[in-house]
C-alpha cells in the first residue's frame, strides 16, 4: 500500500482506462514490423518416474525410440531426479508421440507422461 514505483498497463487501441488510475499516464506505441521470435525446437516433458524408481537416461532413451517411435535425433536432453524425470523432444513430435501413448510403462512400471509446464 503507499509504496512506490512505476507500473505499466497493456491495452489494445479498442480497450478503455481502467477507473482506478488516476494519474495521467504516458501512452507508448510497438513497431508494428516486430516479429515475434520463433519457438524453440525442444519441447519438454515430464514422466513420473526417476532415480528412486531405478529409471535411468538409457531406460527412457530406450523407451522413446523403441516404444514410442521416436528417432533418436528427435531427443535432446534427459535429467533424470529422484522422482521424476525430464525429456526434450522436438516440438513436432510431441502431439503423435503423446496420441502414441496408451497406458505406457517403462520397466514394468507404469508412468504418467505428459507436457511439462
Amino acid at each position: 500500500m503507499h509504496a512506490e514505483g512505476t507500473a505499466y498497463l497493456l491495452l489494445e487501441e479498442k480497450d478503455e482506462l481502467p477507473s482506478y488510475v488516476s494519474q495521467e499516464i504516458k501512452k507508448f506505441k510497438f513497431d508494428p514490423s516486430y516479429k515475434q521470435n520463433p519457438q524453440p525446437e525442444f519441447t519438454c516433458i515430464y514422466v513420473s518416474a526417476g532415480k528412486k524408481n531405478k529409471i535411468s537416461k538409457g531406460d527412457l532413451l530406450g523407451f522413446l525410440t523403441k516404444t514410442a517411435g521416436l528417432a533418436g535425433s528427435d531427443v535432446g536432453l534427459i535429467t533424470v531426479l529422484d522422482n521424476s524425470s525430464y525429456v526434450s523432444i522436438k516440438r513436432t513430435k510431441v502431439g503423435s508421440f503423446l496420441a502414441s501413448l496408451c497406458s505406457p510403462k517403462i520397466k514394468k512400471l507404469k508412468v504418467k507422461i505428459q507436457v511439462a509446464n
